[in-house]
Order: structure tokens, then C-alpha cells, then sequence
């Protein structure tokens, strides 16, 4: 068993930890609500005790938490005034139980033990990071939803799958309550044709909510992702997925490969989507700017046309120096007409 104490008070957190280690438990910590995630997604405890005075912020770090599909079941436990204001708001946004400073150690470990013969039910990312007005609005002002395929983005879905050794390989944006494919390889009937699935079959909310990487080798054994429809109907087993941005405040969707078996994805893979997917978001950026029919008001200044187009070519760069020779000729050829196009638009927005 493993205890996670997000506790700034010295005093109270080795109290709390000589009651739990006297369990047989182990004990880490983390003194600011900004190594609470990064901590907890290395030693994946089982539990987590939570000062809601912690340095930086109890709710940055409680939020953080619910945020992250490997944490997300975990139970947490307040160390507070269980009448103060802050406490209600802390409960309110995800934690379990809450107890005074001044409460007994045996109790809170009761509480943990009470916390985790009732485990949590996670199906969804949460629904205020999903569904927030400012990433909606971002969403909609790509001018994608529910458009039809194209080539720029279709050749590297495939090309994706191919460099990863995958069946398929997805453009996914995430709606509020549907994940749509912009673009997709390898995808089986009828979710190919439809060209999206509920929320509940989708992997990449996680990605968007967190706002980083997932790396999944098997989902069957994830205990989250365990339950998520699209291991059940989907037959998805293995996934790794990168975050689609416009901009660095909000992450739209992901660009993922995924296997029907268990499959262990390695640095360079993630190196690969990742450089795949800045060509993807230099597409996207270059297209809203260009794209006369959308409605939405759209805010691309200079200086993220010519990041995005930096973005495009260091991304189709180093594929060709780290994966040529995985690559056929036609996808060098590719690839290097990507750099020299994004090099000529670059030019251009250095001048605008």
C-alpha cells in the first residue's frame, strides 16, 4: 500500500506518516501543489492525504489529480476544517472525506482503508475541462467539426500508423460530449464511416484534459481505461496519443495510434507522433487564417504563423533524420516537400 501526503506542515506529516508506516504502508510526499501530479504519476499511490493549506493551491493540485486519467481513481483525503468554505469547494471538486489537523492519525487511516473498499467509479475526464466556454470556443473557431477528409491531414494518419508499427492511427478533435475524426486510418465499421464516437469510447478526452501525452501499452489492465467502451467495442487494447493545440491555453484533441493487442510503445514512437502532430497543428493554424467561409472571429497573429510553420518543418525534419529509414521514397518525398513548402510560407509570415 501506498500513501501519497500533499502537506506542507511538517508536524502533522510526520505524525500522519508514523501512524501510516506503522500499517506496513509506505509513505512519499510532496511539500507544493506543484509536484503533487508529477509524484503521484511516479509512485502511484493508492491514496492521498491532501492539506488544503499546501503550498500553491489544495485545488490546483486536487484538480490536477482528477485531471489525470492515472490518477483519477485515486481516493483523496483533506486534512482540514471540515466546515471551512474551502473544505465544501475541495469536496465538491473531487475529494472524498476531510478531517481536522487535530483528529486522531488512526482515523484518517481508517478513512483510506473505509476509501478504498469502495473504489471510485471513473468513466469520463472532467466535464468543466471538456466542456469549459474558452476551449469550445477554440474548438469551433478551427472550422473542422464535422468536415469532411483531407489529404494534408489523411497522409499523416497513415503515415502515422505506418512509422509506429499500428493498425490505426486517428485525428481526433474532442467535442463536449463526442470525439470527431478529422481524419483517420485503419478505423473499423460502422465508427469509420460515422466519423465519431461518445465520449465514453474515447481515450484522447484524457489527453485533452491533461494536456500531455498518454502512453497506454494495454487497456485491458488500466484501471480507468479498463471500463471505457472503446476497449469493449472498439477492440482498442494499446494507445498512445499527443495533444492538438492552436494555441498553448487550449488542447482541441489528440493524433493517436492505436492496436487491437497489447503493444509497447517506445520513446522514439512518441518522438514521432509528436513531430507528426506539430505538422498537423501548423496545418490547422495556416488553414483558419486562409478559410473565408468561417464564421468564428479568428485571432492568428504573426508570431503563431511563424511558430506553427517553424513547428511544420522541425517536425518534418526530424522524421526524416530519426525515422528515414523506416520511410519509403514516396514519404521522404513528402516530408521534404513539407519542409521546403513551410520554409516558402515561413518566409512569408516573417514578413507579415
Amino acid at each position: 500500500m501506498k500513501v501519497l501526503l500533499l502537506e506542507n506542515d511538517f508536524a502533522v506529516a510526520q505524525m500522519l506518516a508514523a501512524t501510516i508506516r506503522a500499517k506496513g504502508w509506505e509513505v512519499f510526499f510532496a511539500t507544493d501543489s506543484e509536484y503533487a501530479l508529477p509524484v503521484a504519476q511516479k509512485v502511484h499511490p493508492d491514496a492521498i492525504i491532501l492539506n488544503c493549506e499546501l503550498n500553491g493551491s489544495a485545488m490546483v493540485a486536487l484538480q490536477g489529480l482528477r485531471a489525470s486519467v492515472h490518477t483519477a481513481k485515486v481516493p483523496v483525503i483533506l486534512v482540514s476544517n471540515p466546515a471551512a468554505e474551502e473544505t465544501q469547494a475541495l469536496l465538491a471538486a473531487g475529494a472524498q472525506q476531510s478531517f481536522a489537523p487535530s483528529a486522531n492519525p488512526d482515523q484518517v487511516v481508517s478513512a483510506i482503508e473505509a476509501q478504498l473498499a469502495k473504489p471510485l467509479h471513473v468513466e469520463q475526464a472532467p466535464e468543466e475541462i471538456i466542456s469549459s466556454p474558452e476551449r469550445m470556443s477554440a474548438l469551433e473557431k478551427t472550422g473542422l467539426l464535422d468536415s469532411g477528409p483531407e489529404e494534408c491531414f489523411d497522409s499523416l494518419t497513415e503515415l502515422a500508423a505506418k512509422l509506429l508499427g499500428a493498425p490505426t492511427a486517428l485525428m481526433s478533435l474532442v467535442d463536449k460530449d463526442r470525439q470527431f475524426f478529422k481524419s483517420q486510418f485503419g478505423l473499423g465499421e460502422p465508427w469509420s464511416s460515422e466519423c465519431q464516437t461518445p465520449l465514453s469510447h474515447s481515450f484522447c478526452q484524457w489527453v485533452v484534459s491533461e494536456q500531455e501525452e498518454l502512453i497506454v501499452d494495454d487497456a485491458r489492465e488500466h484501471p480507468v481505461l479498463c471500463n471505457n467502451g472503446a476497449v469493449h467495442d472498439l477492440g482498442v487494447v494499446a494507445y498512445v496519443g499527443v495533444p492538438l493545440a492552436i494555441d498553448a491555453e487550449h488542447t482541441i484533441g489528440s493524433f493517436c495510434t492505436l492496436d487491437s493487442r497489447p503493444h509497447a510503445w517506445t520513446d522514439l514512437d512518441l518522438a514521432t507522433l509528436d513531430d507528426l502532430a506539430k505538422i498537423i497543428s501548423a496545418f490547422i493554424v495556416v488553414q483558419m487564417v486562409r478559410d473565408t467561409e468561417n464564421p468564428a472571429p479568428v485571432d492568428i497573429t504573426p508570431s503563431k504563423l511563424v511558430q506553427a510553420a517553424s513547428g511544420a518543418i522541425l517536425g518534418a525534419s526530424n522524421i526524416l533524420h530519426r525515422d528515414g529509414g523506416r520511410l519509403g521514397e514516396p514519404e521522404r518525398a513528402q516530408l521534404s516537400e513539407l519542409v521546403s513548402e513551410w520554409s516558402s510560407e515561413l518566409r512569408v509570415f516573417a514578413e507579415v
